[in-house]
C-alpha cells in the first residue's frame, strides 16, 4: 500500500538537510506535482480502466398527465417506466413538440412519477402523448478521458481528443445514421457525463476504456491520535475531523512512528476526536502518538521506488538542484520535462485545429442548449 502521506514524509526527508525548510503545503504541493506528472507523462495500464454504459431506446407507450405551472408528470397505467432507466430523460410533449429535461423516476400511489427541470408551459390534463429518450448518460467519478467508444458492430475510429463533438457510426456499415457524442466533466458535485447526438434508437451495450482523472491528494495530521490493537476506534486529541468532510471516508490512517507499519481505513468521522475504522487495527496500542490521514494512491507496490525518484526529482527541480540528483535521475529529471514540453505542444495543437475546423468546441458552444436545440 502506498499512501499520499508516506509521499509527503519522504519528500520531508530528502529536503532535511535545507537550511530553511518549506511549509507541509508545499510539500503537499510538490508532491502532487510529482503524482501528476507520473500519472499523466506515462500510459498506465492500471490507469485505464474498462466502462460499460447500457443505452437505452425511446418510450412512449401509454400517456401522461401534467399541470400547467407544475414540475411533476404522471404516467398512466399502461406506462411501466424503469428506475434503472438513466436519471435524465428527455421528455418531448408529441402535440406542443416542447422538450424537457425529466429525472427522479420514481412510483408514487401505485403510478409511476417524474420530475421536469422547469415549470410544464402547456395545457392541464391527462392522455397526453410523449416520447422519452435517453441521451444522456453519467461517467465514473474518476473519469479522466477515454478512447473512441465501440460496440461490437461499430467501427473502430481514430482516438478522440477530449470535451469535443466526434462522429461515429452505428449498424455496422457507413451508410448507417450519422451520430455524434460529447463528454463534459463534472464539477465535483455533478457527475462527467456523456451526451449523445441524437438518442440512441435500440438497447445497446457501449463500452470504452477510460483513463482515471489524477485528483490533487490530501493529508491530515492535527494534533495526536491513538488507537488500540484489535479495535477499531480511532480517538484523537486536538484532531478537529470534521464530521461534514466525506472526503476522509476512504482515507488509510498511519502512525509514521509505528515500526510494524499498520494501517487502517476511514469508514466514518462520527466527532472531532472521533473516528471509526472499516476494519480492526493491526498494530500494536499506541497512545497520543502522531498520525497522518491521508489518500490511498491506485498505484501497485512495486512502483513505489519510481514515485519516490519522481518526488525527488521535484523536491530538487523547486530547488534549482537537479545536479544534486544521481545521474540516472538526472537523466529522468530531463526526459520528464522534454515529455511535458511535448504534451504541451500536443495540447496546443488539439486548440489550434479546434479553432480552425469547422468541428463543434466546447469552449465556445455550451453543450446544452446545442443538444436540446438541434435533438429532433
Amino acid at each position: 500500500m502506498i499512501s499520499f502521506g508516506q509521499l509527503h514524509r519522504f519528500a520531508k526527508q530528502f529536503d532535511a538537510n535545507r537550511s530553511t525548510a518549506y511549509s507541509d503545503e508545499m510539500y503537499e504541493r510538490l508532491v502532487n506535482d510529482a503524482l501528476a506528472d507520473a500519472w499523466n507523462i506515462t500510459d498506465w495500464p492500471f490507469h485505464r480502466v474498462e466502462h460499460p454504459i447500457l443505452l437505452e431506446p425511446e418510450y412512449n407507450t401509454g400517456t401522461v398527465s401534467a399541470t400547467n405551472g407544475g414540475t411533476k408528470v404522471i404516467a398512466s397505467s399502461s406506462a411501466t417506466w424503469s428506475t434503472s432507466w438513466p436519471k435524465t430523460a428527455r421528455m418531448r410533449f408529441t402535440a406542443s413538440a416542447s422538450d424537457y429535461l425529466m429525472t427522479n423516476f420514481r412510483q408514487s400511489g401505485g403510478s409511476w412519477v417524474g420530475t421536469l427541470d422547469k415549470e410544464y408551459a402547456g395545457a392541464t390534463g391527462g392522455s397526453k402523448d410523449y416520447n422519452l429518450s435517453f441521451p444522456i448518460y453519467e461517467l465514473p467519478d474518476d473519469f479522466g478521458s477515454m478512447d473512441q467508444p465501440e460496440t461490437p458492430n461499430w467501427y473502430r475510429m481514430d482516438q478522440i481528443s477530449y470535451q469535443r463533438w466526434m462522429e461515429y457510426r452505428i449498424d455496422g456499415v457507413w451508410q448507417g445514421p450519422l451520430q455524434k457524442y460529447a463528454i463534459i466533466p463534472g464539477d465535483g458535485i455533478t457527475k462527467p457525463k456523456l451526451y449523445l447526438y441524437p438518442a440512441p434508437s435500440i438497447q445497446e451495450l457501449l463500452r470504452f476504456p477510460y483513463i482515471r482523472r489524477f485528483d490533487n491528494k490530501f493529508y491530515h495530521d492535527d494534533g495526536i491520535a491513538s488507537i488500540s490493537a484489535s479495535g477499531n476506534a480511532l480517538r484523537g486529541s486536538a484532531t478537529n475531523w470534521d464530521t461534514t468532510d466525506f472526503s476522509l471516508v476512504g482515507m488509510v490512517v498511519e502512525f509514521p512512528q509505528d515500526q510494524r507499519a499498520a494501517w487502517g481505513v476511514v469508514e466514518s468521522v462520527n466527532s472531532a476526536t472521533g473516528i471509526t475504522l472499516s476494519g480492526t487495527w493491526g498494530g500494536k496500542t499506541l497512545s497520543s502518538k502522531n498520525y497522518v490521514i491521508s489518500d490511498r494512491l491506485k498505484w501497485p507496490d512495486n512502483a513505489r521506488s519510481f514515485l519516490e525518484a519522481s518526488v525527488q526529482m521535484k523536491v530538487a527541480e523547486s530547488r534549482h538542484l537537479i545536479q544534486e540528483l544521481p545521474y540516472y535521475q538526472q537523466r529522468r529529471a530531463q526526459e520528464m520535462i522534454r515529455a511535458k514540453r511535448a504534451q504541451a505542444r500536443f495540447q496546443e495543437s488539439l486548440r489550434k485545429k479546434a479553432a480552425d475546423g469547422p468541428e463543434w468546441d466546447y469552449w465556445r458552444d455550451p453543450p446544452i442548449p446545442r443538444l436540446i436545440d438541434t435533438a429532433g
